[in-house]
Order: structure tokens, then C-alpha cells, then sequence
């Protein structure tokens, strides 16, 4: 009988060859270019951007809730129709309307004064107001609070609002002039003595200017602590 055995074996050997031979002429990837290489990192470096950039704003975002609830509770005082848009004919114009009939002439046209400064120069909202609940408050505030010359303007509106109700020049605040101020402003008259005790930070009884300032800027730009200033 015939053996299939060297027939076997040739067939091997020559399958064998022409595998070697087909890897052979297999092209091999080419090294990647230098720039290709820049490519790829500045991709990468990019991406890892974003996803950093994002869990930072969520972290900035779980850290300013008292922020936002402050500067809202703030606007709400004088959203009087209560749609949640704050327009400047409610917080301003209703507000010199009620301080021109409760003051005399002169010290209502300097608070109008202040309060129209306020509106305008220190917060700089559009005169078709806000919406309260939108993250355009919180770029209001940001804008106040990480420029030093919107800063230095809110502190100058603070000083300003202290002097107007210093009414005795003493250079403190009681609590009847505080009082008069702030339940100008909105806050209710259940309010007024936890929002005098934020200001009084020593405990004294009465408000010095230093602590009025601390106070103020401290509602607008501390965005870790509440303060009850202008109500709960």
C-alpha cells in the first residue's frame, strides 16, 4: 500500500512557506508623526479638561446653595407683584415712592439717590429686571464680588445706606433706626430682630459702622453662611 506520509509532509513545508511569506508582505503600520502624537495629547488634555471643569462646577455649585438662596431671598423683598421678576419699577420706583411719602424731602431724595446708585451701578441689572430663579442672579453676584471696583461700589453703597439711617449721627444703628431702614426695605417686622442680631456682631445692642459693612458685604459675597440681614 502507498504511503501519504511524504506527501503529508510536502504539503506542510509548503503551506508553511507560503505563510511565512504572506506575513512578510503584510505592510507594517507606520510610526505615528511627532504631530500626530501632539494631536492625540492635546485631545486627551482636552477632554480631561472638560470632565474637571464640570465636576468643578458641580462642586462650586453644591457650595453656593446658601449663596443663591440669600441673594433670591434679597430680591424677593421687592418683587411685589410676586411673578419672580424683579424689575426695576418694583425695586426701584415702588421703593422711592414709599420712602418719599414715610421721609422728609431731603432725606428721601438722598436714599432715592442711593437706591437708584444701587440699582444701577453697583448690581447693574437690566431695567427689564431678573428672573429670581435663573443663574443670571448668581452672575450678578459674581460680578459684584470678584471685581474689586463692583466691590468697593457695594461697599460705598453700604456706607451710604448706614449714614442715611444713622439718623442721631451717633454712628451707630439702634434698633428703631434699623428698624426704620430695613422695614423700608421689606424685611417684616418678625424679622427685624434676628435681622438686627446679624448685624450686631459683638452683641452691644447697638450697630457700629464696621459691623453694618461686615454685615452687607457679608450677605452679598459670603457664599458659605447664611445670614438672616434681611429676613430668614
Amino acid at each position: 500500500m502507498t504511503s501519504f506520509k511524504p506527501f503529508l509532509l510536502l504539503l506542510a513545508l509548503s503551506t508553511c512557506l507560503l505563510s511565512a511569506d504572506a506575513l512578510r508582505k503584510v505592510p507594517k503600520l507606520a510610526k505615528p508623526s511627532r504631530e500626530l502624537e501632539n494631536l492625540y495629547e492635546d485631545v486627551l488634555r482636552r477632554e480631561l479638561q472638560d470632565v474637571l471643569n464640570e465636576k468643578l462646577l458641580e462642586l462650586r455649585g453644591s457650595q453656593s446653595g446658601v449663596w443663591a438662596t440669600k441673594l433670591r431671598r434679597f430680591a424677593r423683598l421687592f418683587d411685589s407683584d410676586g411673578d419672580g421678576i424683579l424689575t426695576k419699577a418694583e425695586a426701584v420706583g415702588q421703593l422711592v415712592q414709599e420712602v418719599q411719602s414715610a421721609l422728609d424731602s431731603e432725606t428721601a431724595d438722598e436714599i432715592t439717590d442711593t437706591i437708584a446708585e444701587a440699582w444701577s451701578s453697583v448690581f447693574v441689572i437690566p431695567d427689564s429686571g431678573i428672573d429670581i430663579d435663573s443663574a443670571a442672579i448668581l452672575a450678578i453676584g459674581n460680578a459684584v464680588c470678584n471685581n474689586d471696583d463692583r466691590k468697593r461700589k457695594l461697599r460705598i453703597w453700604a456706607r451710604s445706606v448706614f449714614s442715611e439711617s444713622d439718623s442721631d449721627l451717633s454712628c451707630k444703628l439702634s434698633r428703631a433706626e434699623h428698624g426704620l431702614t430695613f422695614g423700608m426695605n421689606h424685611v417684616t417686622q418678625s424679622a427685624l430682630a434676628a435681622s438686627f442680631d446679624a448685624a450686631d456682631a459683638d452683641g452691644s445692642g447697638e450697630i457700629t459702622k464696621a459691623e453694618f459693612l461686615g454685615a452687607m458685604i457679608g450677605y452679598f459675597c459670603n457664599k458659605s453662611e447664611d445670614s438672616a440681614l434681611f429676613g430668614p
